[in-house]
């Protein structure tokens, strides 16, 4: 093991114990914030419960927040509620399966054990994640120093949270890094199968269907070159070129459309579903519907596509449909990866045009040295960072970028530590007037030191129930604010109508009495 290697995996394991230490630190001092995310009925109280059990609430409780509710009731009680229907089943079943082996040695009830299992299973495929984001960046970009600070960045990323809660983020970035790795090397058909898990782990895993279909161009481009005089044996590897990219991008968004059919099956199929006591007032105070009862999707015996209409009925998910006054806060939220990607995307591309239709650069053995930027060989992984940033941006929950673009991407550690590693072109360049001491201040602990804070400040709002934006307060608040304004400016109008009325009677007044005859006694 490479000296690299060795520090990456002291750094990995010690960010991971750092922020779950913040995360309790978190919730123990700062009250909970009454939220209106999602809250398991079944998750709530914990039966049988031993001091060990005590003990992991105590430790990882204060993760058990949003989304992650959701995957825990998924992997207690399967598919009960409509909403679960969004989330895919690989990270639960991993969970259940896990937890089954934790709760038989530590004698933990079932909630304990599962809770305790994905903060494990996170943990552990975050660290592994951190060593193929090295071995991918080291594959691409040929630059020991350079994958080690991508790694680094990873380790310290804004969306760490997401990666230590029970969230799918770790077993995403697992698989797709995976992926990559065995496609920035040319092992296509392990590629293939470990895009294809990442489809079962997050929907965004369809789009991974890019990098073996931009292969097969690469192919194509490469067969009219080297047999440019012998048509029929050009047709002949042409064909199976295509049929290779039809069959790989098949196999990566396959498990995408099991998963459709498994949930229309039991929103719109399965009609008896026992239900407890719990779950069934759950539903009828929140409006959410279970399994078995009336579908808030259409279930008209057509082909139908779950996913995207409960995204669209409960999460106004679609193209603007999330530009709102109300959601302001929450672009300002993904504003900065937003911008990073999109800057330095967009520049890349103008930048390596000829790449985009002629791949023979991508697949080289070299590249440019690092000093002149990212080489062209970074193109197919910036285009799938630019279509994500660009599908946050327009058609879903836009505080969803940041966490996205961290467990589906390089591209923004890679950025990072370009940045990092040229400081001529570094967002951290800072002016000699800006502080009384810049030379002391290094780029280095500047963007580490933004990192740490942003990564700290997630753990805190996670862990305390926290949105960025609690979007029923805020919704309130403007609601609020606009009856206020509302008021004050009728009252303003009806003021200054008032007196325009009064002067113009005493104007009226004026004239009569100017018309008046002189013996009329006035």
């Amino acid at each position: 093991m490479s000296a690299y290697k060795r520090v990456l995996y002291r750094v990995a394991v010690t960010s991971r114990l750092t922020f779950l230490g913040l995360s309790l630190i978190a919730n123990v001092v700062i009250p909970d914030h009454k939220s209106d995310g999602f809250l398991a009925p079944d998750l709530d109280n914990v039966a049988n419960e031993s001091l060990l059990d005590r003990v992991v609430w105590f430790l990882f409780g204060g993760l058990m927040r949003w989304d992650a509710q959701h995957f825990l009731q998924i992997a207690r009680s399967g598919y009960s509620y409509h909403t679960s229907f969004a989330f895919f089943p690989l990270f639960p079943l991993a969970v259940r399966s896990l937890s089954v082996i934790v709760q038989f040695i530590l004698g933990l009830n079932v909630l304990t054990s599962l809770l305790l299992s994905s903060v494990l299973l996170n943990s552990v495929l975050f660290v592994e994640a951190t060593i193929l984001l090295y071995q991918l960046s080291l594959a691409v970009l040929k630059h020991e120093l350079f994958a080690f600070h991508s790694a680094i960045f990873f380790c310290l990323s804004p969306a760490t949270v997401f990666f230590i809660a029970p969230y799918s983020e770790s077993l995403f970035a697992f698989c797709t890094f995976k992926g990559m790795l065995n496609y920035a090397t040319n092992k296509m058909v392990p590629s293939v199968l470990w895009f294809a898990l990442s489809t079962f782990v997050r929907s965004n895993g369809v789009i991974n269907a890019g990098y073996p279909l931009h292969f097969q161009w690469f192919c194509i481009f490469k067969i009219c070159e080297l047999f440019s005089t012998n048509r029929i044996h050009i047709s002949t590897k042409i064909f199976k070129s295509i049929f290779l990219a039809v069959l790989s991008c098949g196999i990566v968004i396959l498990p995408f459309f099991i998963f459709q059919a498994y949930s229309y099956y039991l929103l719109c199929m399965r009609n008896v579903v026992n239900h407890s006591q719990a779950m069934m007032r759950f539903s009828e105070t929140t409006g959410i519907p279970l399994v078995g009862m009336p579908a808030a999707i259409t279930c008209n015996g057509s082909i139908s596509m779950p996913y995207f209409e409960l995204q669209r009925t409960y999460w106004d998910v679609g193209f603007l449909m999330y530009y709102k006054w109300k959601q302001l806060p929450n672009f300002l939220l993904a504003a900065p990866v937003i911008t990073i990607v999109l800057y330095y995307g967009l520049k890349f591309l103008s930048n390596n045009k000829e790449s985009i239709v002629i791949p023979k650069r991508l697949y080289a053995l070299t590249g440019p040295p690092m000093s002149i930027g990212l080489p062209p060989k970074v193109l197919v992984y910036m285009v799938q960072a630019v279509y994500l940033t660009i599908t946050c941006a327009l058609c879903i929950n836009v505080q969803v970028t940041t966490r996205m673009i961290a467990s589906s991407s390089p591209i923004i550690y890679w950025i990072a530590s370009s940045q990092f590693m040229t400081k001529d072109n570094s967002f951290v360049v800072f002016r000699s007037s800006s502080f009384r001491s810049t030379d002391d201040i290094k780029p280095s602990g500047v963007l580490i030191s933004t990192y740490f804070m942003n990564s700290a400040l997630g753990i805190e709002l996670l862990s305390n129930r926290r949105a960025i934006t609690p979007n029923i307060e805020l919704e309130r608040i403007v609601t609020v604010g606009s009856v206020q304004c509302t008021t004050a400016v009728k009252t303003l109008l009806q003021k200054r109508n008032g007196a325009a009325l009064h002067a113009r009677r005493n104007s009226r007044m004026t004239k009569k009495t100017k018309l008046l005859p002189k013996d009329y006694g006035v």
